[in-house]
């Protein structure tokens, strides 16, 4: 009955109440949540006006942002963070809003002083971890996520949620770790979902979430008979309610579906992505990324380093220093068409000077062979097309073992 607890509070205000400034706040609150925007306004303005009370600052605060008036809000809020630093609940509200602007970097600086106040709000915590991943500060968005984790165990905020986003970042962040570390954070991750699963009863879009994860965690373990299990899952579930997944997800159940090779299923799902999302320029950006190189940013950077430097030693000379570099470049980064094509390179130019391993010719073959999707208009087509003649030629002279 919020229009008759709005006349009683008007009442008293009018009548000059003692308890006048309780009946401002709550009118004022009830306003809001009626959507009487304009009435909030003018009650936050008058009580400033008389004192500027850190409650109506901040309620006036929000108006301002629902009615994306955000510079007014900002100006607002670092007024009330600066003055009283304690009060969380500005900080919170100046961090939502810095992200609405495109200020994320400044929202999670600030979201981390703020938890750094009160460590044990688990809701904060899971607000730095979303801010994190939106950066792909993923070292921040694991321990935030781990944070929420494990102080929500025995709290009404433990949600499926916060489990999932926390394997999540465990499964980003292990793509790019040294091969013992990642299957440790891998199996970390599995043990994160298995829980999640054993305490809530997911959602089939938090279910298809799961299962994602548990296809990408299962490769990287080499756990094949889970991997399988997984992938089913989830084209179950696509089926179910694909349409109403937010993209991120979508997107990477079409990079599980690359790194197994279910190319066909992973190119219908991009193109489903294509038809929703089509005019979103960085979502068709994330989809051409996906279909050449379907792994983290992480893994893309350390492949990236890796690649730089075996072709640095390979045009020092030292081949089999090389192809061990590129060997492990391809651990994180096993279809990216240079990477690939670098490697069948050294390996013929390894061949040729004398070093006629048995399996060379069959690493090269397996190689062209994760590039055999490259249309013709690819950059690296026609070196593709070169190498794959090359070592044709190789192989029909009777040089293959």
């Amino acid at each position: 009955r919020l229009s008759e607890a709005i006349s009683r509070c008007e009442e008293k205000i009018h009548k000059g109440s003692k308890y006048r400034r309780w009946c401002e706040k709550t009118v004022a609150e009830l306003y809001f949540r009626e959507q009487d925007y304009d009435e909030a306004e003018r009650i936050y303005q008058r009580v400033i006006a008389e004192k500027p009370l850190i409650w109506a600052q901040i309620g006036l605060a929000r108006v301002f942002r629902v009615r994306a008036r955000y510079e007014e809000a900002e100006c607002l809020l670092k007024k009330v963070v600066d003055h009283a630093p304690n009060c969380l609940q500005a900080s919170d509200l100046l961090a939502e809003i810095w992200q609405e602007m495109g200020k994320t970097q400044d929202a999670q600086s600030l979201m981390q002083s703020a938890v750094s106040r009160a460590p044990s709000a688990i809701r904060r915590q899971a607000y730095l971890g979303e801010l994190s991943w939106e950066l792909q500060d993923i070292d921040t968005a694991t321990e935030a996520y781990r944070n929420a984790v494990e102080l929500g165990e025995k709290s009404v905020y433990d949600c499926a949620a916060n489990h999932l986003r926390f394997a999540r970042a465990l499964c980003e962040k292990s793509e790019c770790l040294p091969k013992e570390l990642r299957e440790k954070q891998a199996a970390e991750a599995v043990a994160v979902l298995e829980r999640a699963e054993k305490k809530h009863v997911l959602e089939k879009a938090e279910s298809f979430q799961r299962a994602v994860l548990s296809a990408k965690l299962c490769q990287r373990l080499r756990d094949k008979d889970s991997l399988e299990q997984a992938l089913e899952e989830a084209e179950g579930l696509y089926q179910e309610v694909g349409l109403e997944l937010e993209c991120d997800y979508t997107l990477e159940y079409a990079e599980a579906l690359l790194n197994n090779e279910c190319d066909m299923q992973a190119e219908f799902v991009l193109s489903q992505v294509q038809l929703v999302h089509g005019a979103d320029e960085a979502v068709m950006q994330r989809v051409a990324q996906i279909r050449e190189e379907p792994v983290s940013a992480g893994a893309r950077q350390r492949a990236a380093e890796l690649n730089r430097n075996g072709i640095r030693m390979a045009e020092e000379g030292n081949l089999p220093g090389a192809l061990e570099i590129f060997t492990d470049a391809l651990e994180y980064s096993p279809r990216h068409p240079a990477l690939n094509l670098n490697f069948v390179q050294v390996l013929l130019k390894h061949w040729v000077a004398g070093g006629k391993d048995p399996q060379t010719l069959d690493y090269a073959q397996d190689c062209l062979g994760r590039l055999s999707h490259l249309p013709e208009t690819h950059g690296q087509y026609a070196r593709y097309r070169h190498l794959q003649k090359k070592l044709e030629s190789l192989i029909n002279r009777g040089e293959s073992p």
